[in-house]
């Protein structure tokens, strides 16, 4: 197993989406049996300015974990528009398209785990 640990405390990058940033906390790539590949876990903290918004996008074979740490989200979730508050955890399972909005004046971070079964994945299509 190798594990990676960045310790970025106060650094962040742009996601793609303006107005939303990164910050990445743990890396771990797994392997599976032998000619199969590897999992990947990517354990990051999104900040999420007041008024943006994620596009609309699902995964094939990607899981993720989303716990709101502050702030209210909007998240989209199969065309269903459903609030979560701190505290609150989402689960997306492949195949479930979401995507989250900060309609209020203040800035919401989340922390993610994401786990990618194909590397491929983890830019997925706009629904």
């Amino acid at each position: 197993m190798t594990v990676f640990h960045v310790d970025n405390q106060g650094h962040r990058k742009p996601a793609e989406v303006p107005g939303i940033y990164v910050s990445l906390l743990a890396d771990v790539s797994l392997p599976l049996r032998p000619g199969q590949g590897q999992i990947c876990v990517h354990h990051q903290k999104l900040m999420i300015e007041p008024g943006t918004e994620d596009r609309y996008h699902v995964h094939k074979q990607t899981w993720e974990i989303f716990t709101v740490e502050a702030g209210q989200v909007e998240a989209l979730v199969d065309g269903k528009t459903v609030f979560l508050d701190r505290g609150d955890v989402f689960l997306a399972r492949p195949g479930v398209a979401h995507r989250f909005a900060n309609r209020t004046t203040e800035t919401v971070t989340i922390t993610e785990t994401r786990i990618d079964v194909d590397p491929a994945d983890r830019h997925p299509a706009a629904v």
